[in-house]
Order: C-alpha cells, then sequence, then structure tokens
C-alpha cells in the first residue's frame, strides 16, 4: 500500500524515529511503520487520538480556533502529531535526542501525498 510506503520513508528520513502512524480520530489506524519493535504502536495511537481529540475541544472552546499540531514531550520521547483532515491525523514518535525539526518537515512535505492517498 502506498501509505505504508510514505511512511517507512518518513521513518528513514527522520533521525531518531521509533515509530509512525496515520490514524482516525477513533484511534484506530490506518497505516503504520516502526523501527523499534519494542514500541507500543496500537496503544500509542488510540491514546494520541484521545488526547489530540481532547486538545480540539480544548481550544475550540477556548475560542483559539484549530489545532495544526500537537507534541508531548517524555524522559525517553517526542510525540508530535499533526491533523490531516477532520477525520484523520498523522503522529510520529520520536526517541528524546531525535530530530524534531525534520520530522516535522518532512510530515508537512509529505501531507498531501497522504491527503491523496485518503481520497
Amino acid at each position: 500500500m502506498a501509505l505504508e510506503r510514505i511512511l517507512n520513508d518518513l521513518l528513514k528520513d527522520v533521525d531518531g524515529s521509533i515509530g509512525i502512524a496515520i490514524a482516525g480520530f477513533d484511534g484506530m489506524s490506518v497505516a503504520t511503520a516502526q523501527s523499534d519493535p519494542n514500541f507500543k504502536m496500537e496503544e500509542s495511537v488510540a491514546s494520541a487520538a484521545m488526547g489530540l481529540s481532547t486538545a480540539q475541544k480544548m481550544m475550540k472552546d477556548a475560542g483559539a480556533g484549530a489545532v495544526k499540531e500537537s507534541m508531548t514531550t517524555t524522559d525517553a520521547a517526542i510525540f508530535f502529531m499533526r491533523p490531516i483532515d477532520e477525520e484523520y491525523w498523522l503522529g510520529i514518535a520520536l526517541a528524546a535526542n531525535g530530530n524534531l525539526g525534520k520530522a516535522r518537515l518532512e510530515l508537512k512535505k509529505a501531507l498531501p501525498r497522504i491527503q491523496k492517498e485518503l481520497q
């Protein structure tokens, strides 16, 4: 599938990437790729969808507009997410020393190809 190919390319292009996913706001994965076999992809996707949905509601309630990006950092990792449209989002997990700037750039550049595949 073309989506998996896009995700695998992104995973290779971003230093420190652990896993990447396209998922629905319902928490169901559409496509995933991961470089760390110990990364709990499905659990992370489900939790991330809930967190991103909450952030969207919070910003709407505050009158701050739509969420463009969301990021959570931990001791061991960085989780970066970007809505694709009203139904899907794209997220990447990086090691704490991963290249966040490159991840943001590459995900933004890949969005048109991903949107085309989701149509």
